[in-house]
């Protein structure tokens, strides 16, 4: 499935591309003072000037509403290319699809990273986790399927209850291309540092997670969540 996906995010390669797009938001994000970047997180700080942290928040909810277009895209072509679908009804959809999946970005950072926030201790951070990991469907279930948020998210619930040893395989699959990517932006920091070059290596790690570990993870997802059509769909 690992060579089916990359095949296919090939051949969507347009779609993948236009992650970069994102990209416009990190001179934002490095700018403020009121949250800090890396390859893989955005962290506030809630004693910033309330001005900038509110700026900030616009700003990280303008970053997810591309970021559902785009997710909506690099899914619905990796639907195309394994069944029949029609690109004018999606586009026609797409601003519905967009919304549904903002909706589950803005759930997913409440419930998640709000619940490990407010309580940050072991217990919790599982719980954060396989919340997640219960939740981490919805997207191919909003687009795949035509689901509005909440069908989507008991669908996905469903899915990885059913599917337990694949979504633990695609999990850690995601986890290690992202440990990688942050492994790669720290390694660019001890060379910069070294060379006294002012440059930052999230830029670079930034890079390689929108334009490749993102769209990749969600055309893996996509090509697993069709195993349920009992369609032809590629090891």
């Amino acid at each position: 499935m690992l060579k089916a996906a990359l095949e296919k995010y090939n051949e969507n390669l347009k779609a993948a591309l236009a992650f970069a797009i994102l990209l416009i938001f990190m001179p934002v994000f490095y700018i403020l003072n009121s949250t800090t970047i890396t390859s893989t997180n955005i962290f506030w700080n809630y004693i910033a000037n309330p001005g900038e942290l509110m700026f900030s928040v616009m700003a990280i909810f303008a970053f997810f509403a591309i970021a559902s277009a785009l997710h909506a895209t690099i899914i619905f072509a990796t639907k195309k290319s394994l069944a029949e679908a029609r690109e004018q009804s999606f586009i026609a959809e797409l601003p519905r699809y967009s919304l549904q999946i903002f909706l589950y970005y803005v759930l997913v950072t409440m419930l998640c990273f709000g619940i490990v926030m407010l309580f940050p201790t072991l217990p919790t951070i599982v719980i954060a986790i396989i919340l997640f990991v219960f939740l981490m469907f919805v997207p191919q279930s909003i687009v795949v399927e035509e689901n509005n948020l909440l069908t989507a998210i008991l669908n996905s619930a469903e899915f990885v209850k059913k599917n337990s040893l694949l979504t633990i395989w695609i999990v850690v699959v995601c986890s290690l291309l992202t440990v990688l990517a942050a492994v790669f932006e720290f390694a660019l920091d001890i060379i910069f540092y070294a060379l006294n070059i002012e440059l930052k290596g999230a830029i670079f790690s930034a890079i390689i997670i929108l334009l490749f570990v993102i769209p990749y993870t969600e055309t893996l997802k996509s090509i697993a969540y069709m195993k349920k059509f009992e369609l032809l769909v590629p090891e």
